[in-house]
């Protein structure tokens, strides 16, 4: 039993978590209870979430992954005390390398090797955020933060909107993301760049806003 949960587990724990730190390290200043309670709830989910995998067989399933994906966002929502479009629109930026990271993982676990494959592929995504992470962080706090005080909640609808449609006309290549083609790579890299420069937007906006206020 042990042997078939300690992958599921790792998988479970890599696959979304550290994307979720991410936004959670973003909105540090406005979580509603203290970082360990908010890491306590998280923690019990994923544990759920491994439970709930279990139940349903020796590997990993990807349709149970998809509905926790909505109740993992539905606990940012309640954990952060932000508009929720904006907390959203934020947790998007993430997407891109998120699709793209699971289309290698499991790629990379269809292939033959002596690790288990929900094992091996829980190491690759663990490689490709760390990767991420480390090149987010330094432009988290400069570029960001300063974004976070535009308090226009029509912008924020409208880039969450934007990004919405822009994320289901990309997963719809391939929802699951078991596959890895040169199209769906180059479908997960343009969303990034779309995100990058919906970033640019927001920045241009920010100071057309301060300049408006100033002005008046």
């Amino acid at each position: 039993m042990l042997s078939a949960a300690l992958p599921i587990f790792c998988y479970t724990l890599v696959h979304v978590a550290p994307l979720d730190a991410l936004i959670f390290y973003i909105f540090r200043d406005y979580l509603r209870h203290s970082v360990q309670q908010t890491a306590l709830g998280y923690l019990l989910l994923l544990l759920l979430e491994t439970g709930v995998q279990l139940q349903q067989g020796s590997s990993y399933h990807p349709g149970i992954s998809l509905l926790f994906q909505f109740i993992y966002a539905a606990y940012d929502l309640y954990a952060i005390r932000a508009y929720a479009p904006k907390i959203l629109a934020i947790g998007f930026l993430t997407v891109p390398i998120e699709l793209l990271s699971y289309s290698i993982a499991n790629y990379a676990g269809q292939q033959q090797t002596k690790l288990p494959p929900d094992l091996q592929a829980s190491l690759i995504l663990l490689l490709i955020f760390s990767a991420a992470i480390s090149f987010a962080l330094r432009y988290i706090d400069p570029f960001l933060q300063p974004i976070l005080h535009i308090h226009d909640h029509g912008a924020w609808r409208c880039l969450f909107y934007y990004e919405t449609v822009m994320i289901i006309l990309t997963a719809l290549i391939d929802p699951l993301s078991t596959t890895l083609t040169l199209r769906i790579f180059l479908s997960r890299l343009i969303l990034l760049l779309n995100d990058i420069a919906c970033l640019y937007i927001m920045q241009y906006l920010m100071r057309s806003i301060a300049a408006r206020e100033y002005s008046s």
